[in-house]
């Protein structure tokens, strides 16, 4: 999402911090732009929103923002909501095989025809590797460098994302060839 907004003029404006809510009561704060301190002119600004958090088909967010003045005094926006949806372009498949110990697969369709990045996150959400990056509709991902566990694997694209879970097993399955 692209947020943009104007100032008729500013006084003591430090910066603007943008803060996002699904549930329109919660607020966490996902950036901040920086003020033009003193200005009797009309200014334009904007915060691209590149972290959202895709659950189904669409999702509601809202934002508002946050001014603070250099003194740390501060005032709070209107809230606006943003219903985002799927581009019609991406099917994403589940993982497969999962569990997995040597490669995993996934398809997709892209109709976009933009690149895929495929992440790999640990338990405690840490970024462990950027795995896969191209437009291989059927990619196979290499993951024999990472040790049993569960893993969320992010899929995304320039305008979207999804998560799947995958799950590490190295001796069972590498048991089960032999």
């Amino acid at each position: 999402n692209l947020l943009k907004w104007e100032t008729a003029s500013e006084t003591n404006n430090d910066y603007f911090t943008v803060e996002r809510s699904i549930d329109g009561a919660s607020f966490n704060s996902i950036g901040t732009v920086p003020g033009a301190g003193h200005s009797n002119t009309r200014l334009s600004y904007e915060f691209a929103d590149k972290n959202l958090l895709h659950q189904g088909e669409q999702l509601l967010y809202y934002y508002r923002l946050k001014q603070t003045d250099y003194d740390g005094q501060f005032a709070y926006s209107e809230i606006i909501a943003l219903k985002r949806q799927k581009p019609d372009g991406l099917i994403v498949s589940e993982l497969y095989p999962n569990p997995a110990y040597e490669y995993v697969h996934f398809s997709y369709t892209n109709k976009e025809n933009q690149p895929l990045k495929v992440e790999v996150y640990g338990p405690m959400g840490k970024e462990i590797s950027k795995i896969y990056d191209g437009l291989d509709l059927s990619p196979q991902i290499d993951i024999r460098d990472l040790k049993d566990g569960i893993y969320i694997v992010k899929i995304a694209q320039q305008s979207w994302q999804t998560t799947r879970k995958l799950l590490v097993i190295k001796g069972t399955m590498a048991e089960e060839n032999f």
